[in-house]
């Protein structure tokens, strides 16, 4: 299974937006996909409710609470709820349990995607040390060009400390605000029409 993970320590910049349509994609062209919604806010909760699987988001830091596949459509949202602010106040165990937890119920999915919130805690490093690929939406302004080197170096610093076994690929995702996409589908919801995301590549391995 491959796990994507979009994050920025930034917010406001469309991790959420890129997490969905890319859930959207990815099971649009048939493949199972897990999507963990890290993020307090619970926006892509929001936008993917219909999708709920059994298990939320916060219980993947528990002991023996793998994700199991049965949200619709090829989507299986493991859903944001108010316990995930407990998660940062936790150890590190916690992020072992996330790795191990994923790993367990892999085989039931083609690809995990992680929608992680706008700060460096407990739950982002565990979204990190999973990930397969990792994906940070910027904005082409100064100061989000100037942040890919810290992002970068987090990710590195990140794997460095608990080590994964394998390489990950890591690569900005240019928001452009000026650009309207085509409509999509009915299924999607108003809010993700209108946002036109550009990846840059090639990608670069962490």
């Amino acid at each position: 299974m491959k796990t994507i993970v979009i994050n920025n320590q930034k917010g406001g910049v469309g991790k959420t937006t890129l997490a969905v349509h890319l859930a959207w994609h990815l099971a649009e062209t048939g493949g199972r996909v897990l999507l963990i919604d890290a993020d307090a806010q619970g926006n892509a909760t929001d936008t993917m409710k219909r999708h709920r699987g059994d298990v939320t988001a916060a219980e993947l830091f528990r002991p023996g609470r793998a994700p199991v596949a049965g949200g619709a459509d090829g989507i299986t949202l493991a859903a944001s709820d108010s316990s995930l602010t407990d998660v940062d106040r936790g150890d590190a165990v916690g992020i072992q349990q996330f790795r191990d937890n994923l790993r367990t119920g892999s085989a039931a999915f083609d690809v995990c995607i992680i929608d992680t919130p706008p700060s460096l805690g407990l739950r982002s490093v565990a979204a990190l040390v999973a990930a397969s690929h990792v994906l940070s939406p910027i904005y082409l302004e100064d100061y989000s060009v100037k942040g890919v080197k810290g992002m970068l170096q987090t990710v590195i610093g990140v794997q460095k400390r608990y080590p994964v076994g394998h390489e990950v690929s890591w690569a900005p995702a240019i928001e452009l605000q000026h650009e309207v996409a085509a409509p999509a589908g009915a299924s999607r919801p108003a809010f993700a029409r209108g946002r036109q995301i550009r990846f840059s590549g090639p990608h670069r391995r962490a």
